[in-house]
């Protein structure tokens, strides 16, 4: 099922809770020229992973454009995790049939993820998932809630990491889906920067399409003095 990108960019918007700016374009679009300092983060990536980095910046800049500011390069630091120019937040996503990306001025950590919606493997849901949200993918929907909890766990660990410095794995949080709604918690269950074991942040989510899509916005002062 085709994806409508202004439809996709509209509905993402509503996920954040502070003005941002959404950008969805396709993948396959003619490659885009990189800005300065960008291309060393794929010189030796093949090139489907060069053309989505491209295009994922293209959509990057655009929103950055829509929120009044100028195109900038956005470097890749050694965990590969984006650059923000100063003074800009964001995230970017891809899959096969789309890039998107959210970028904002407020002092929010944004996380956006794309996935297909069953793109989930069988074998890799013991993996993500942990026996709480083992319990939540059962049935005919097995693979595509198991997809969710992935894209909500990838969410949470681009909104944290630069408050965090860390890489986690899928074991440091457990997802919840409540039913019949759009939103998810997420609960640390390790220490993780200010984040102490047992906090919960809130995320929401979309089916739109063949695609599911999460995301999340965390402030530093979110986390209560001696929780």
């Amino acid at each position: 099922m085709a994806l409508i990108l202004s439809e996709v960019e509209a509905r993402v918007d509503a996920f954040y809770d502070c003005p941002v700016s959404v950008v969805a374009l396709d993948p396959r679009i003619p490659v885009p020229e990189l800005m300065e300092g960008e291309a060393a983060a794929v010189a030796d990536a093949v090139e489907s992973r060069q053309q989505e980095f491209a295009v994922g910046r293209a959509a990057a800049r655009k929103a950055m454009c829509r929120l009044g500011g100028e195109p900038l390069p956005i470097p890749s630091g050694e965990d590969r995790a984006p650059i923000w120019p100063d003074g800009w937040r964001g995230s970017i996503a891809h899959t096969r049939n789309i890039c998107i990306a959210v970028v904002t001025r407020a002092p929010i950590f944004l996380g956006l993820d794309a996935e297909k919606a069953m793109g989930m493997e069988e074998d890799m849901i013991g993996t993500v998932c942990r026996e709480a949200e083992i319990g939540m993918v059962t049935g005919r929907e097995r693979r595509r809630r198991a997809t969710l909890i992935f894209a909500a766990k990838e969410a949470l660990f681009k909104a944290q990491f630069p408050i965090t410095g860390e890489l986690i794995g899928f074991d440091h949080v457990e997802i919840d889906l409540p039913t019949g709604g759009a939103r998810f918690k997420a609960r640390f269950r390790k220490e993780t920067g200010p984040y102490p074991a047992g906090h919960k942040v809130e995320g929401r989510y979309q089916h739109i399409g063949d695609h599911v899509f999460a995301g999340i916005g965390l402030r530093r002062e979110d986390v209560p003095e001696g929780e």
